[in-house]
């Protein structure tokens, strides 16, 4: 597993390390209800529900089925309600809470539920229906970059490969380029914030990115700002490349696409597109935080 931060995002940590800290310990946590479920037109539904704690910002819940991987099915809502609909009947389901403040985060209780057998609505002889659209989900992030320099090792090594063995991409949504997202233990196991292969569109750099690498720096990187966030900001570090070249020009490159830029999740497929890499002998042009169609 590899661990990834830009020189600037390894100065904010080191000066923000000791408040976030300190403001962690007294963040509480939200509790969650014991679940319930239903079916609705023949097919099973969980619902959850939490409390909100004081000055909470957003929640993420997390779902493991049967005792395999712990998934986050819901990123950065607002509410305090869940509905899980992507459940199978007679399967034992856990759900945790993850919520977000402007200087941390903190898990809630754990809690369980199987999932009711339903009777199917649907006539044998009824068509399949066409899946509805991906739905999107667009937020402000903190974005950052690492490259081959600053990879650890200096490398193109990633913890969580999808379509590629080594980071890279050309950020068509085809070739979407690998992005590292933060990290967090949970009952022993090192679960990402988002699930590996998750998409996202950023306007600014008009390039699609997919999830397929861990971001977090240090002895307990599921504890650093790549997990908690910035300013209550989601932290997502996207590859800029640059094997081969200048590690100075890398570094800068990475330190002008540092910022707060508009991002889409699960992003449609005709989004505007500069396709290479961030890092190409020249730094990419930033463009508004704007996404335009095609």
């Amino acid at each position: 597993m590899k661990y990834h931060l830009s020189v600037l995002a390894a100065i904010l940590m080191v000066v923000f390390s000791l408040p976030i800290l300190a403001a962690a310990a007294t963040l509480s946590s939200a509790v969650v209800q014991p679940p319930t479920s239903q079916c609705v037109n023949g097919a099973p539904q969980i619902t959850i529900k939490w409390s909100a704690p004081s000055v909470a910002v957003s929640y993420s819940i997390f779902r493991n089925k049967s005792s395999t991987k712990w998934l986050n099915v819901s990123s950065k809502q607002t509410s305090t309600t869940f509905t899980n609909k992507s459940v199978s009947s007679g399967l034992s389901y856990q759900y945790q809470a993850k919520t977000y403040f402007a200087t941390g985060a903190t898990f809630s209780n754990i809690v369980s539920i199987v999932a009711p057998t339903c009777a199917s609505t649907s006539s044998p002889t009824t068509p399949p229906t066409t899946p509805p659209p991906t739905r999107e989900t667009t937020f402000s992030a903190y974005i950052t970059g690492y490259g081959w320099p600053d990879n650890t090792p200096a490398s193109a090594e990633i913890s969580n490969p999808v379509i590629h063995q080594s980071a890279g991409g050309t950020g068509t949504y085809s070739d979407p380029i690998t992005i590292a997202v933060g990290h967090s233990i949970i009952s022993g196991k090192d679960i990402l914030d988002y699930p590996q292969g998750t998409k996202f569109y950023i306007p600014a750099l008009r390039r699609y990115f997919i999830v397929e690498d861990t971001c977090g720096d240090g002895s307990t990187p599921q504890n650093g700002p790549c997990h908690t966030g910035y300013q209550g900001h989601v932290w997502l570090d996207a590859w800029v490349g640059g094997t081969g070249a200048n590690s100075s020009s890398v570094l800068s490159c990475e330190d002008i696409i540092t910022d707060v830029h508009k991002v889409i999740e699960n992003p449609a497929s005709n989004y505007a597109v500069i396709s290479g890499p961030i890092f190409n002998n020249i730094c990419t042009s930033l463009f508004a935080d704007i996404a335009v169609t095609i």
